[in-house]
């Protein structure tokens, strides 16, 4: 599962063997330990912080040559607040703020792009080891608001009740793929509940635009 994400999120945002990863999440998270599954596969270097401290973490990327960085939208308000009190920039060198955990406020978006710093929003949970959708850095002002478009190994779908959901219709996000759990271990009920003929129904709320770009509405209460 984590050699098809891997791979999947590289073919995505690209692979640079120099890259340094900056892990200031929890590794008991799959958000935090796919970082060091990640820099297995990739043969990348992961840089770890003891716990989420926004100045240090604008420290190691002013100073360590950090290339991309893992958070969620209140870890990079507050990285956002203390470069300002600082009247400081990110340098080049940082490629990539992976900007998960839910819907991102549009200000905070506009706040990045007007930066220059290349946030993309990424979709995804345990149960899809990690990442499931991410926005293309290309794509990353175009679609300003958008977690993206499935990644290789995944197929999604928005379903409204029973039918597929039309373009810019709201209805429940469901995946599959190799990177999507099998189900709960030593929990049947639960997974008979969580799978439909093959998808996994992850009680996500969310629609594609025309051109199959999700777009996050809201997230279940229950996330692991």
């Amino acid at each position: 599962m984590q050699w098809w994400s891997a791979t999947s999120s590289a073919l995505n945002l690209g692979h640079d063997p120099d890259d340094c990863w900056l892990a200031c999440l929890s590794f008991f998270h799959i958000g935090g330990l796919t970082m060091l599954m990640k820099g297995v596969i990739y043969g990348i270097s992961v840089y770890v912080q003891q716990r989420f401290d926004a100045v240090a973490v604008n420290e190691a990327i002013l100073h360590e040559r950090v290339t991309i960085i893992s958070v969620v939208a209140v870890m990079l308000q507050r990285m956002l607040a203390d470069l300002d009190e600082r009247g400081k920039a990110y340098p080049n060198t940082m490629r990539c703020v992976l900007l998960g955990g839910g819907p991102a406020p549009q200000p905070l978006l506009e706040a990045c792009a007007s930066r220059a710093i290349p946030v993309v929003q990424t979709y995804g949970m345990t149960e899809a080891c990690s990442q499931a959708v991410t926005l293309a850095p290309a794509d990353a002002l175009r679609k300003l608001g958008s977690a993206g478009r499935p990644l290789a190994a995944v197929r999604l779908r928005v379903m409204n009740e029973d039918r597929l959901a039309q373009a810019g219709e709201a209805g429940e996000i469901q995946l599959q793929g190799p990177t999507i759990t099998p189900g709960y271990y030593k929990r049947p009920d639960a997974t008979e509940r969580a799978f439909h003929n093959g998808w996994f129904a992850t009680g996500d709320i969310g629609y594609l635009d025309a051109e199959g770009y999700l777009y996050m509405l809201d997230r279940r209460s229950d996330l692991i």
